[in-house]
């Protein structure tokens, strides 16, 4: 079955084979073969033909984080639902720890505007610093944690004003 996520305005199309748990990514008109193993929950090894990488991964509502030789990967997974779902909204408003870590910087505060993609937060999880970005254009409307303090994943930590 083939499937789309969206990275950085792209929208990239695979197939996943969990039978020989290998995935065929097509960028623009490339494709690109990758296999891979499943160590633990949402760790895996990545073989390609430039060597293995121990990877990351965490699916938190319609994203799914990569953490990969150092660097965190946001793909966004297309609605395929019609227009706004209900529920939808509530991920536009919110951002939250994709994993347990330290919440190490908070770069605004209550009040303050933000631009889409701008990071909001830093949290440290896997002895890695994760910069969460403001999901949209939007207000602060409450920081529901502080820093030094432990996160839950899932655990809400910025609320952006709801649009009406």
């Amino acid at each position: 079955m083939t499937r789309e996520v969206i990275f950085a305005g792209n929208r990239i199309s695979f197939s996943l084979d969990q039978k020989s748990q290998q995935v065929i990514l097509k960028v623009d008109s490339r494709e690109h073969l990758l296999s891979f193993e499943e160590m633990d929950t949402g760790k895996l090894l990545l073989t390609t033909p430039h060597g293995q990488f121990p990877a990351r991964v965490v699916r938190q509502k319609d994203h799914i984080f990569v953490w990969l030789a150092g660097r965190v990967y946001d793909f966004m997974v297309p609605s395929t639902e019609h227009g706004d779902a209900e529920g939808a909204s509530g991920s536009e408003n919110e951002i939250r720890a994709p994993m347990p870590g330290n919440l190490l910087k908070l770069f605004f505060s209550e009040g303050d505007v933000v631009q889409e993609g701008q990071p909001v937060v830093v949290v440290e999880a896997m002895k890695m610093e994760h910069a969460l970005r403001a999901p949209r254009n939007g207000t602060i409307e409450r920081i529901h944690s502080s820093v030094g303090r432990i996160v839950d994943n899932d655990e809400l930590i910025v609320s952006l004003v709801t649009e009406s």
